[in-house]
């Protein structure tokens, strides 16, 4: 792992690109939040919250591509708005990047199950020799990486991660290690896992009853080198410090994975150069996920931080895989860029039979840097972003 201290090129977020319940864009997810926090807090990331909790918002790809395609998976797709959304956020032009130094970290849980299962049905239905090619390119997970490396000309370095809930993280790891080493001056990072209603319904069935709600959703961050922003006159939301991903492979207890999820957040905010008392607030990029345990080694790794704010996403667009570590940290950007916490609504029950609500105006923030962290049973991910 390179040092971020070592004299390597500093990293700079400039795009946010969330596609949610909430919207697309940055500004539909924080007026959404703003809305949905006068709810109460025991009813947010529940079923039936809200009308079309957890399923992404219907909109039309012509306003944000003009690339038209005889057939695109639904992730892709979501995928395809929420870079042109970043891609627009940053403010990068076609002519001021060159298409070489540009690259995509992709990451996605599900793949492209939708295409894979109308594949398969039509095979079924039809025989492999009527089975179409057309859906066949589609159905894998690494699909939507070629759909959007040949829409925005990225031609530089190319992953694709499919994993756990936290491989987001690891797709935003190892574009940050691509522009601290200076083999790109751009990268398009993040996830996405967007289902069908069928599959998605599935997934909520199957879900733990006390944790967060299944979700569609993509995620997809501009980072750039420090070079680069200012070559172009461009604007930046904050620095992105560090990002540090641990396997958790061979872990027998709750405290040995609190450890390591410590040590991730050490290297994190040793790589950075901050310390404690520089952390505004925290940032939760997995809650229970289906996992007690987890949940508990994230709170025992996190108790020297015990009077820090902190927030999560997954309370206002449920749990969206691949898109929730790149989606908690646009969340952090965003914060950083505002120097304050969003507001929050305490629920205080009920007069007369009208509820009522006390709502706090949003804090400032007394620290510069922001601390995302996430603990799975395969993976421990930290990322400290940092004021400008």
């Amino acid at each position: 792992m390179v040092s971020a201290t070592s004299g390597t090129a500093r990293v700079l977020v400039t795009g946010l690109g969330p596609v949610t319940c909430l919207g697309v864009g940055m500004d539909d997810l924080a007026h959404g939040i703003s809305e949905a926090i006068v709810m109460r807090e025991t009813d947010l990331g529940r079923p039936g919250a809200r009308p079309g909790f957890g399923v992404v918002r219907e909109f039309d790809l012509k306003d944000y591509v003009g690339t038209k395609r005889p057939y695109l998976d639904p992730q892709t797709k979501s995928a395809l708005a929420a870079a042109a959304a970043a891609l627009a956020n940053a403010g990068v032009e076609p002519d001021e990047v060159e298409p070489l130094r540009c690259g995509l970290s992709f990451a996605t849980v599900l793949g492209n199950l939708e295409t894979q299962m109308l594949f398969q049905r039509m095979v079924e239905e039809k025989g492999m020799r009527l089975g179409s090619p057309v859906l066949f390119s589609h159905a894998y997970a690494n699909s939507t990486n070629s759909v959007l490396s040949i829409e925005f000309s990225l031609r530089g370095c190319n992953a694709n991660f499919c994993g756990d809930l936290l491989c987001g993280a690891q797709a935003l790891e190892s574009a940050w290690l691509a522009l601290q080493s200076g083999r790109a001056d751009l990268m398009l990072a993040g996830g996405a896992d967007v289902t069908g209603p069928e599959l998605l319904e599935r997934l909520r069935r199957d879900a733990a009853p006390d944790g967060p709600v299944p979700a569609q959703g993509a995620c997809l961050l501009v980072m750039e080198t420090q070079d680069s922003v200012e070559r172009r006159e461009g604007y930046a939301f904050c620095e992105l410090g560090s990002v540090v991903c641990q396997g958790l492979h061979g872990v027998r207890s709750t405290d040995e994975a609190g450890r390591r999820l410590r040590a991730a957040i050490g290297r994190a905010m040793d790589e950075a150069g901050i310390w404690s008392g520089d952390v505004g607030i925290i940032v939760l990029g997995s809650g229970r996920a289906l996992h007690d345990e987890m949940y508990e080694a994230q709170a025992l790794a996190l108790s020297d931080f015990s009077q820090v704010p902190r927030m999560t996403a997954k309370h206002f667009v449920g749990e969206t895989y691949a898109a929730g570590f790149p989606l908690e940290c646009a969340l952090a950007a965003d914060a950083l860029n505002e120097g304050s916490m969003p507001p929050r609504v305490t629920f205080e029950g009920k007069r007369r039979g009208v509820e009522f609500w006390v709502e706090r105006q949003p804090d400032p923030m007394m620290g510069h840097s922001a601390l995302v962290v996430g603990c799975t049973p395969d993976l421990a991910a930290a990322a400290v972003l940092r004021a400008l």
